[in-house]
């Protein structure tokens, strides 16, 4: 699948790829992991765009216990540094 970097739709797919390789690598969960998804996130220049896609991958049918578990990173991707 070609990407095209000009199409947002391309960037939330990207983004959506990268990280469902890290949810199931079991990669989603630490400072430092946060902190790439975040960085990927702003290289993409999707930012905001991100918890839904974050929603998307990381939320099913037990979402009470997974919105505790995902907190900081949601935390981290909608923080603005403005």
């Amino acid at each position: 699948m070609l990407l095209n970097p000009n199409c947002p739709t391309g960037l939330l797919t990207w983004m959506h790829l990268c990280v469902q390789q890290r949810k199931v690598a079991g990669e989603v969960i630490g400072v430092e992991r946060e902190k790439e998804i975040v960085l990927e996130a702003e290289r993409l220049e999707i930012r905001d765009k991100a918890p839904l896609v974050l929603a998307e991958l990381l939320y099913d049918i037990n979402i009470i216990a997974q919105i505790k578990q995902h907190r900081n990173l949601f935390c981290r991707v909608r923080i603005s540094y403005g």
